[in-house]
C-alpha cells in the first residue's frame, strides 16, 4: 500500500457556524475537498505524532541509540500497517 507522496500542505478555515477552527492536510498535487484520499495515506497522517516523537527522541542527547531506532522503527511500522 503507497501513500501520496510529498509535497503535502495544511490548510485551516473558520467554520461559518461556530466559529471553530478547522484543519486539513491534502497533497498539494492533488486538491481534493481535503479528505484523506487513501488508506495509506490515513495511516500515514495518524502515525505523524509519533513520527516526530521518536525523531525528536533520536536527537535528544543521553538517548541510546538502540531505544532511538526502536521508537523510530515502531513509529514507521504504524505508518505503513506493517506486523
Amino acid at each position: 500500500m503507497n501513500y501520496t507522496p510529498s509535497p503535502w500542505k495544511w490548510l485551516y478555515h473558520k467554520d461559518p457556524n461556530d466559529g471553530e477552527i478547522l484543519y486539513r492536510v491534502i497533497p498539494i498535487q492533488r486538491v481534493t475537498d481535503g479528505a484523506i484520499l487513501s488508506e495509506a495515506d490515513a495511516r500515514l497522517v495518524a502515525a505523524a505524532p509519533d513520527l516526530l516523537e521518536a525523531c525528536e527522541a533520536a536527537l535528544e542527547a543521553g538517548i541510546p541509540m538502540a531505544s532511538a531506532r526502536a521508537r523510530v522503527r515502531a513509529a514507521i511500522i504504524k505508518a505503513k500497517a506493517e506486523k
